[in-house]
């Protein structure tokens, strides 16, 4: 699990959170509002721009999925692996009991110490 995590708002502009997610090396951005409930994320897929389409949203709020697949503080390492697997995921936010962002687990958080062995 990576904490603390970089994290975005609703009111963001989207090139923002294409300039953090391409510069810090991320494939997604939890986003929160105060007290940093998880309200949603929003990843590479949704950012990419829609070539069927014209029209494009301006902040992170029109783009984000708001039906985020989570974990709790307290799951194992192989439920978050299970869901990333089951719902094509490459980070999984982890939250607290009252839907506080705790972290972030990814794909690499769980290969690096793989490749340690």
């Amino acid at each position: 699990m990576t904490a603390p995590v970089l994290t975005a708002r609703e009111d963001w502009p989207v090139d923002l959170a294409v300039e953090d997610l391409t510069s810090h090396g991320f494939t997604a951005l939890p986003v929160v509002v105060g007290g940093g409930r998880l309200v949603g994320i929003v990843s590479e897929r949704h950012l990419l721009p829609d070539p069927l389409s014209d029209r494009r949203a301006r902040t992170v709020g029109g783009l984000i999925e708001r039906d985020v697949v989570t974990v709790q503080r307290h799951e194992f390492v192989a439920d978050a692996l299970r869901l990333m697997d089951e719902h094509d995921l490459r980070a999984v936010p982890v939250v607290d009991g009252f839907h506080r962002l705790a972290g972030i687990v990814t794909r690499r958080d769980i290969l690096r110490p793989l490749g340690r062995s």
